[in-house]
């Protein structure tokens, strides 16, 4: 068979990468390996030679996806159009009609677009929509009326009769190009939609100088003579109310135009002030319309350019941090941060970082680098908190009129715990830094037990516990071989009718080598207890839980159960140095906290001071910086055993007040209801 001689100066076109956006390349692939296989004229080869190129020019990432095909007996492998109808049904899969079409109808001219890549896009959207040949004209033409940006050019096309896609294209290009020709001469409407304007005093020099004087235009918020030739707004339609020879700006239908502009001296200085001769610009007018407007339900919103972008933001003076939906922003710049809005309506939010923006006001052209918690529901309005909106004066709040409360929700008891509620959710315990090493003694022996035998009736209840465990990534099972292999424990908790599984080491212990860590006593925790008034007392969820073993501690900690062996991957309860690894890790996660003690897996914290008053002030701030801290290192507190913001609490065996030390009276029950010995064998 005589071949072409390959054309060496055409090259294929770039290999398929299918990462993002894998339908669109895959399409422009297939687009220009058409056009390719023109050109160099590779139908004059074999089927082989053609399917060597065709996987040679799609690249690794295609060649792996072609290797996963699958052919029948009677198909033929070297076809290249059987290859490119199963490569379609891999990478773009079956078309759902309905959503294509859903697509293609909610398609509308984005900012910049001109028509001719607006009718691209429409054609290539219909081409998945299995619209019928003698229909596609028609839609394409009702799409592009409905989906145009230039109001004035869609009412053209509506007095059309009898329009059809070609004449709908005629028009919009027209259109497009006199609003091409209208801003080389500086008649643009856009540019006075944003113009600032100022408030002055009439002029009154043009009786002396014999020059004609300007007015404010109400129909183009600019200064011009009056003239309507010369208003920008003459000739224009406005984009609210569709009428002509106005901006939407000065139209009588807009809402927010009226409030601002029914200001008058006397409404917002009084009677007896006027004016500034400096003027006052129009955003300051926006403020006093906030707090002098009355019976205002719309919502308050400043428009606000991002990365170019203009943007809609609405000011929130209840909101104590700015929200930006997740849409907004790019994924490099998140920071990644537990978080957890509570909403105006008591429900909750999980935030998924912080980022920081730089912000355009278009009014005054000032930059602000403004941090957002970003959020993951992209249908949420970008929100600008009280605090924002005052360092970007875009409102004014009167402090002199009204007296401030520190102390109300932000700082109270139950604001803090609402706002780290996320440190009490959960039943998995948190995970502190770090892994845990377990030491022995090197002339230890390894020793193997065997499993110790679980009755009948809790059989299926321990399978099933062990199981769960498994799930919580707490324990892990072991089919490797383990030198050390101790009993499995398992005993009822007090106050449920769950199961504590615990490790049974007592060989192990034998071997084990102790860090030696001093633990806090009651006589070391007193002095600092001598001016408290307020505590609070904080459980850690399965403290011990809380630690993390390395893989070789793992493997010494493998106990025989009668469904298997296990290894813990948590530190386990029943190593003697279980109480000691725990208490110096925790010790070393709050150590710089002030007024912050803790024993075993119990925190207090306390508020001292001369009054409640200040006691309280002091327990709220530290409790928040316990918080905070249980936040970052990942420690959970199980909300059900810890006692907040109490006058007296169970410590140690005993009662702690803001008077002092207390017998605690569950201690010695046995002995004050002891009965009086009425025999003298009761004393001995």
């Amino acid at each position: 068979m005589a071949c072409a001689k390959p054309l060496t100066h055409v090259s294929p076109p770039p290999q398929l990468k299918l990462k993002e956006n894998a339908i669109e390349e895959w399409k422009m692939f297939k687009q220009m390996y058409s056009n390719y296989c023109i050109i160099t004229e590779l139908s004059k080869h074999d089927k082989a030679y053609q399917k060597a190129v065709f996987l040679h020019s799609m690249g690794p990432a295609g060649v792996k996806i072609f290797n996963s095909l699958t052919f029948s007996e009677d198909d033929d492998k070297d076809d290249i159009t059987l290859i490119t109808q199963k490569l379609d049904h891999y990478i773009i899969g079956e078309v759902n009609e309905t959503y294509e079409r859903y697509m293609f109808n909610k398609r509308d001219q984005e900012a910049s677009e001109s028509i001719e890549a607006y009718l691209s896009a429409l054609r290539e959207l219909a081409k998945t929509c299995n619209f019928c040949d003698c229909l596609q004209d028609s839609l394409l033409r009702d799409r592009i009326v409905l989906g145009i940006r230039d109001s004035h050019t869609r009412k053209l096309l509506l007095q059309k009769r009898k329009l059809t896609l070609k004449m709908a294209l005629d028009i919009c290009r027209s259109a497009e190009a006199t609003t091409f020709q209208l801003k080389s001469f500086g008649e643009t409407e856009t540019e006075a939609v944003h113009k600032v304007s100022d408030w002055k005093t009439k002029d009154t020099t043009a009786k002396h100088t014999g020059k004609l004087p300007t007015i404010t235009c109400k129909f183009c918020a600019r200064k011009h003579l009056r003239k309507k030739e010369l208003c920008p707004a003459w000739g224009k339609t406005c984009s609210l109310c569709k009428r002509d020879n106005h901006f939407k700006q000065c139209c009588k239908f807009n809402k927010e135009t009226r409030k601002v502009h029914a200001l008058d001296d006397a409404h917002v200085y009084g009677s007896n002030e006027s004016l500034d001769s400096s003027g006052t610009e129009s955003i300051n007018c926006v403020e006093i319309a906030v707090n002098a407007v009355e019976n205002t339900k719309g919502a308050l919103f400043a428009e606000m350019m991002l990365d170019g972008k203009s943007m809609k933001f609405q000011i929130d003076s209840g909101a104590t941090v700015n929200v930006l939906p997740r849409k907004y922003v790019t994924e490099s710049t998140i920071q990644p941060h537990n978080l957890t809005l509570k909403m105006y309506n008591q429900s909750t939010l999980k935030a998924v970082g912080k980022t920081k923006v730089i912000l355009r006001n278009p009014q005054n052209k000032k930059k602000y680098r403004v941090e957002f918690v970003v959020i993951e529901p992209n249908s949420f309005t970008p929100l600008l908190s009280r605090n924002a909106a005052e360092r970007m004066s875009l409102i004014t709040v009167n402090y002199d009129n009204f007296r401030l409360l520190h102390s109300v929700n932000v700082t109270s008891t139950e604001g803090i715990l609402a706002e780290y509620d996320d440190v009490f959710k959960g039943k998995l315990p948190g995970s502190l830094p770090g892994l845990v090493h377990l030491h022995i003694a090197e002339d230890a022996r390894p020793v193997q037990c065997s499993p110790k035998k679980v009755p009948v009736s809790l059989k299926h209840k321990v399978k099933t516990g062990l199981a769960q465990l498994v799930k919580d990534d707490i324990l892990a099972p072991v089919d490797e071989p383990t030198e050390w292999c101790s009993r499995m424990a398992v005993t009822a908790k007090k106050t449920s009718n769950d199961l504590r599984y615990c490790i049974d080491p007592r060989p192990l212990n034998k071997v084990l080598q102790r860090e030696l860590y001093e633990l806090p006593v009651m006589e070391d925790i007193l002095p600092e207890l001598s001016r408290a008034k307020i505590f609070s007392k904080l459980d850690l969820r399965s403290g011990y839980l809380h630690c993390v073993l390395d893989d070789q501690s793992s493997l010494l900690t493998t106990m025989m159960t009668p469904f298997g062996r296990y290894r813990w991957k948590r530190l386990p309860f029943g190593l003697k140095v279980s109480s000691e690894i725990f208490q110096k890790r925790l010790h070393q996660a709050i150590a710089d906290l002030d007024g912050i003690e803790c024993v075993a897996d119990d925190i207090i914290v306390f508020g001292v001071g001369d009054t409640t008053d200040e006691a309280e002030q002091s327990h709220n701030a530290r409790l928040k910086q316990l918080l905070q801290r249980c936040r970052e290192k990942g420690i959970k507190l199980n909300g059900e055993k810890s006692e907040i913001k109490s006058q007296s609490i169970t410590f140690l065996g005993h009662v702690v007040t803001s008077e002092g030390l207390k017998i605690d009276a569950k201690k010695v029950e046995a002995i004050t209801k002891m009965s009086n010995p009425t025999a003298a064998t009761m004393f001995q």
